[in-house]
């Protein structure tokens, strides 16, 4: 039967294992307790748990927290890190202190979401530049294109609205020409003056014939003239 003090430190390991966004197991061998007290400071400092536990506690409490996959990073010895934030800095964190301090810890592997990393994995992990880094990096890389495209779209919208305003000033010219009132046709060249026909030349009037009812006519000379000479006898 579990004594009080296993069930305290499933519950405990329980909750830590619920809280994490990463758990990195770890084999320590052959290290001394003031060796042990600078590496915890370490963890410490950067908010990071590190407990020294049995496998078979630390797998019933994975059971318990839904991560069952935890008992795959336990062998040996074993100690747990628990990581609350970013997955990096724990990585990071334990990877650069083994291997400057030459501290008899090893690395067996991680849990990061669901998921169990190898110990080269989690090597790699420790080389991936923090959030903030890559942010600016993605930032930094996302500029020039960005650029490109808003330069883009100031040429694209600058012609299209010097189209339109060709366009629009082209409309106006039509609708002024179509209410314009229609030029006058040319007035007709002036009729040339009438000329008055020449006058009548009157002709001398001729003689006037007078006729006395027998056929016999005679001038108007004969007729008042001299006397008619005596016919012979």
């Amino acid at each position: 039967m579990p004594t009080q003090r296993k069930i305290d430190q499933v519950k405990e390991l329980e909750d830590k294992l619920k809280r994490s966004t990463i758990v990195i197991g770890t084999e320590f061998r052959g290290v001394t307790v003031a060796d042990m007290s600078t590496f915890r400071k370490k963890l410490r400092e950067n908010k990071i748990d590190y407990m020294v536990v049995k496998s078979t506690l630390a797998a019933r409490a994975g059971d318990a927290a839904g991560k069952p996959n935890v008992r795959e990073v336990l062998k040996g010895p074993t100690a747990i890190a628990f990581g609350y934030g970013e997955v990096v800095d724990p990585a990071k964190v334990i990877t650069e202190h083994i291997r400057a301090s030459k501290i008899g810890i090893t690395v067996t592997g991680a849990v990061l979401d669901g998921q169990v990393l190898a110990p080269a994995d989690v090597q790699r992990l420790s080389t991936v530049p923090p959030r903030p880094v890559l942010i600016s990096q993605l930032m930094g890389n996302m500029k020039g294109p960005i650029a490109g495209l808003v330069y883009g779209l100031k040429f694209h919208v600058g012609g299209l609205t010097r189209v339109l305003d060709g366009l629009r000033k082209q409309l106006e010219n039509a609708a002024a020409q179509a209410v314009a009132p229609a030029p006058a046709p040319p007035a007709a060249p002036p009729a040339p003056a009438a000329t008055a026909p020449p006058p009548a030349t009157a002709s001398p009037p001729g003689p006037l014939s007078i006729s006395n009812g027998e056929g016999v006519v005679a001038t108007e000379g004969e007729a008042l003239g001299a006397p008619e000479a005596p016919r012979p006898g």
